[in-house]
């Protein structure tokens, strides 16, 4: 199906991950942005998770992942119980100012877990990663508003006190530099 799907990435060959939206596909595009470790890596791989829980999300960003995974090789081995897994090779499209643009023609499965179901509080929670990530590498500023009613979406959606509370951490540390600028 087009549209984006969010992967964590696992560059081959180095122990880091990073949630990596694609769009596609095939081809599958994926964007690198100025400022991401991603972009300075040398990497003619990736291994791709596609997440069956998305506190991992939040796992990678902190870089707690890499711990809990196995490695054969320089590569992550696949679990089943994370999500489904796939690998890519992929080719840089363009080289930009802001991001660089890459494509895998395809996406090869290595491990495919059982869906679960799709689950809006999920989808609300990868939102705010999402958000949180772009704020991150400089290039989206959050709004009270939005940061707001997606916390709110995950905790009306779901019953999970530990997304709630991964929300609630996300939330708090994109709304401090906010309040603060206009009370400073």
């Amino acid at each position: 199906m087009w549209g984006f799907h969010e992967f964590i990435a696992f560059p081959c060959n180095t122990r880091y991950s990073t949630p990596l939206g694609l769009l596609g596909g095939p081809p599958w595009f994926y964007r690198v942005y100025e400022g991401a470790r991603l972009r300075g890596m040398r990497y003619d791989c990736l291994v791709l998770l596609a997440p069956r829980d998305p506190l991992l999300f939040l796992e990678s960003l902190d870089h707690y992942l890499e711990k809990r995974v196995d490695y054969e090789g320089g590569i992550p081995v696949p679990s089943r119980w994370m999500g489904s897994w796939y690998s890519c090779n992929p080719s840089l499209a363009a080289k930009g100012v802001e991001y660089d643009l890459y494509y895998c023609n395809r996406l090869n499965p290595l491990v495919l877990a059982e869906y679960d179901g799709y689950v809006r509080g999920y989808g609300c929670f990868v939102e705010l990663l999402v958000l949180y990530t772009k704020v991150l590498a400089g290039v989206a500023e959050p709004g009270e508003e939005v940061l707001e009613y997606l916390e709110g979406c995950i905790r009306r959606t779901t019953w999970s006190r530990e997304l709630h509370e991964a929300a609630r951490r996300v939330v708090q540390s994109l709304l401090e530099p906010l309040r603060e600028a206009r009370t400073g």
